[in-house]
């Protein structure tokens, strides 16, 4: 909740961000934290800006909280999958087997895939 109150003192955006590397050390830690590996490739999702309006009650904060969540955990399975593997997972939850594959790539409304080459 923390962001989003600084977001709503400052009218500055939240810019939803995640990464995925196509090689990677996956931590057995609560986070599930990873670590590219050196020379690998990676890709990046950012999701749209979500303004908080200096108005904003707390739950309405909660709510949109609980939105840039949502956005977060969603372009994070799209990455582990963008190089054709499974999920990591979120912290302190267990994924279902068989997650449905990705068909395309670049269609990801409203987010903007970059793929860097180190």
């Amino acid at each position: 909740m923390g962001t989003v109150k600084i977001a709503r003192e400052t009218g500055l955006p939240i810019i939803p961000m995640m990464y995925g590397a196509r090689r990677r050390i996956v931590f057995k830690s609560w986070d599930r934290y990873f670590l590219p590996v050196p020379f690998t490739r990676v890709v990046l999702l950012h999701g749209d800006p979500v303004f908080v309006p200096p108005d904003a009650d707390e739950p309405e904060c909660e709510r949109l909280r609980v939105l840039i969540e949502e956005r977060m955990n969603e372009m994070a399975d799209r990455c582990d999958r963008w190089w054709g593997g499974d999920p990591v997972g979120k912290p302190g939850f267990d994924l279902p087997p068989n997650l449905p594959q990705e068909k395309e790539r670049l269609t990801y409304s409203p987010y903007t895939i970059v793929v860097y080459a180190a």
